[in-house]
């Protein structure tokens, strides 16, 4: 490392600086948390008008970063029960007639 901080360390520090508390733990190899990570990230790009293909890059997800494209492209969205259930989505199967559904979000944060 040439001494400067990592990415990650640069996002907590961001996150911690606004007000919002992060707690930092190892996540279990058995964890969904990064397809829920996925889903917020989509539709984060979607909501700012960014190609999916910046999220689902080539070289990304392990070189999966193209078939999950797929996925979500055929509105197989890994990821959005988690959101769903965390109050930060809606489902379109449950959703009030109207509301905004995924990739839209209910809100951004926990």
């Amino acid at each position: 490392m040439d001494g400067k901080p990592d990415m990650f360390d640069r996002i907590v520090a961001f996150v911690r600086a606004i007000g919002i508390p992060v707690t930092e733990d190892v996540v279990a190899a058995d964890s969904f948390l990064p397809a829920v990570a996925v889903a917020w990230s989509y539709a984060a790009a979607v909501q700012r008008g960014i190609g999916p293909g910046v999220v689902f890059h080539e070289a990304g997800y392990h070189g999966r970063g193209p078939s999950l494209a797929q996925y979500y492209a055929m509105g197989l969205y890994i990821g959005r029960p988690e959101l769903v259930a965390a109050g930060m989505a809606r489902d379109p199967r449950t959703a009030p007639e109207g509301a905004p559904v995924y990739p839209a979000m209910v809100r951004w944060l926990r």
